[in-house]
Formats: C-alpha cells, structure tokens, sequence
C-alpha cells in the first residue's frame, strides 16, 4: 500500500539521487521521452493514458530553440542519465516565441494567457512536462516542479499557468498531479484544431 508519508520518503530519497539542470545538453534524451509519451487523442481510450501524456511533442530543433537562454527549460538525471523534463517559459520567452511563429497549434491558450494577464505580471507557462515511464511513480515530477518553483521566487514571479487536455479525453493523471501542488482550474479553451483544454493556475506566493 502507498501511502502519503511513504511518497514522501520516496521522493526525499530521489531529491538526494538526481541532478537537476538545464535542458540544453540533453535534447535528443528529451526528444526521446517526449516521443514516448505522445498520444493521439483523437484514436487512444482513457485507459491508455492513466499514467498521463503529451500531444503536442516537437522536432529536435524546436527543443533546442526552447531550450537557449531558458532557465525555466530543466531536466532531471539519475546515474548520468536523463530521465525527465519540465518545459516552462515565462511572458517575454513566450512573447518571443509567438512573434517568432512558433506557437500555433496552442492558438486557444496562448490567447487567454495574452489577453487575460496584467501586462506587468511576469507570469509562468508551464508547457510540457514528461517523465520516463519507470519514473512516473516517484515523485520526479514534483521535484522538478519544485525547483521551477523556486526559481520563479528567487524572480519575485508569483503566477503560473499550465494548460491540460479535458477533451476528447481528459489527462486525469496531471490534473491530479497540478492540483496535489496547488493549481486550479479557471477555464477552458478550445485550440483551431478542437482540442479543450483546461487552463490552470498557481500562485505560488501563498504556499
């Protein structure tokens, strides 16, 4: 039986295994387990994406592009391997990369977070997270999130969102995973190809 305070043992044990940095060294590993984690909505059951997924996995170069200059693109490594990623970019990274047309397929979510932020707010976007199939139990991701979270304070930022399949499908394995750190569910939206998402938030200032 896995209980609370054993998750939390786990979790401490892996903080002390793992090392945590950036992305830029390790995009083919990141490739990789975006690859492994990819699903079709639209063609897979809600039994084949218990343990969560990612949709929208992009080519090598779209990586590294998000990975220069992006303190808020971290992976985790064991034993000298990668082993997981959380891909963030806060609002002039963002900003960048929608002039630059890079964001398309995200039209849905990128249009809530442009038109309902304070200009001034500084705010995180959480895009992509994935975690090596072996690893999905072990709290990695919490750690990786810590520590995004952790860097944002060390930026007085106090405001982050991530975006999260609800339809055809849902991703019940990361709604369950940001609502465990503190996000909530203030809308949803509808991307140009007719994906819904749910738009979640966290402000970290009141942890």
């Amino acid at each position: 039986m896995i209980t609370e305070s054993s998750i939390k043992f786990n979790r401490e044990k892996l903080g002390k295994t793992i090392e945590v940095g950036n992305a830029s060294p390790h995009i083919e590993r990141v490739l990789a387990i975006a690859q492994e984690a990819c699903i079709d909505p639209r063609t897979a059951d809600q039994k084949t994406t218990k343990k969560g997924f990612l949709v929208y996995p992009l080519d090598k170069k779209r990586y590294e592009q998000r990975a220069n200059g992006n303190d808020f693109f971290i992976t985790f490594s064991e034993e000298g391997r990668v082993k997981g990623f959380l891909m963030c970019y806060d609002r002039s990274f963002l900003q960048n990369l929608i002039s630059e047309g890079e964001i398309g397929h995200e039209d849905g979510i990128i249009s809530y977070l442009t038109k309902n932020t304070e200009p001034e707010d500084n705010f995180l976007y959480g895009d992509q997270i994935g975690i090596s199939a072996e690893n999905r139990t072990r709290e990695a991701g919490t750690i990786l999130m810590e520590k995004v979270f952790a860097k944002m304070k060390d930026r007085s930022m106090r405001n982050m969102y991530v975006a999260i399949l609800h339809g055809p499908i849902r991703n019940e394995a990361s709604i369950n995973f940001v609502g465990r750190l503190g996000f909530e569910n203030i809308t949803e939206v509808t991307n140009s190809d007719g994906l819904v998402w749910g738009i979640y938030h966290a402000d970290i200032s009141k942890e």
